[in-house]
């Protein structure tokens, strides 16, 4: 079966509402810690990855992968790497490593990424926006 996954955990398809979020954002099949991608920059870390939390935004059977985070274990934190907001869960060393050592850069500003509006699910923190697009980081 394919997976269905926004390109480049961009913005949400096509007549997407925050009804749907229980089909993009997963608890049950998250990256679980402790592996690397096959890439030498992610393998010199100095620690390995944590545990997601939660996941997505894409079907379960593709937003299992370390880069799929949402929400981290405690001591870790997302180091962002798609305009979705999703990325690896770090500690503060391997954050540091990240942005200072091998300053990992990418093409789009991480701080200005944005998550999916799923307001009401279990895992989010609703905060009143102007726009009713941004929302806060999940808990």
């Amino acid at each position: 079966e394919q997976c269905t996954r926004p390109l480049s955990h961009g913005p949400p398809p096509d007549g997407w509402t925050s009804d749907d979020c229980d089909d993009y954002v997963h608890e049950e099949t998250c990256f679980d810690g402790n592996s690397w991608p096959n890439d030498e920059v992610y393998r010199n870390a100095p620690s390995m990855p944590g545990k997601c939390v939660h996941c997505g935004h894409g079907d379960k059977q593709c937003t299992n992968n370390a880069h799929d985070c949402l929400s981290c274990e405690d001591g870790y934190e997302i180091f962002v790497t798609f305009k979705d907001c999703s990325g690896f869960c770090v500690d503060a060393e391997t954050m540091y490593y990240f942005n200072n050592i091998v300053n990992i850069e990418f093409t789009w500003d991480t701080e200005e990424c944005k998550l999916w509006n799923c307001p009401g699910s279990s895992w989010w923190e609703d905060e009143d926006t102007d726009d009713g697009e941004q929302c806060t980081r999940p808990l």
